[in-house]
């Protein structure tokens, strides 16, 4: 689940 979250950080993080 964990995983999960950071992966959606990291896209959001490159969408910016």
């Amino acid at each position: 689940k964990m995983k999960t979250t950071q992966l959606c950080t990291a896209w959001s993080r490159t969408s910016e």
